[in-house]
């Protein structure tokens, strides 16, 4: 299982399909669908113990609600052990979800 997986998901056009998983060894692959550079990626999480802290962060609380989205929201999609946060790709949570979604979506940007 992966240690974290975020995926912005998008039907309006351009289609967003965007991926970053990290797995429990810190190895990571990714695509991109929309951006300067597009394709596939793969190579280590850089500092993987402060990533690996703040799932482990989010471990005994659920993520917070998803709120009620248009169809055609872009989403990101954050899954850890813990569960799965859906908000769009425009709202951070407060809170250990909230930090561990900036820093994932700093993976899917760099």
């Amino acid at each position: 299982m992966s240690l974290i997986r975020l995926l912005r998901l998008s039907d309006a056009p351009p289609p967003a399909r965007e991926i970053v998983d990290v797995a429990q060894d810190g190895s990571m692959t990714g695509w991109r669908s929309i951006h300067d550079a597009v394709g596939r990626f793969a190579g280590t999480a850089p500092d993987l113990e402060a990533l690996r802290a703040l799932a482990e962060a989010t471990a005994g609380m659920g993520p917070p609600g998803t709120p009620t989205l248009p169809h055609d929201a872009t989403t990101d999609n954050l899954t850890t052990t813990a569960g799965e946060l859906v908000v769009s790709d425009k709202a951070t949570p407060d809170g250990p979800w909230g930090e561990l979604l900036v820093a994932c979506r700093r993976l899917l940007d760099e």
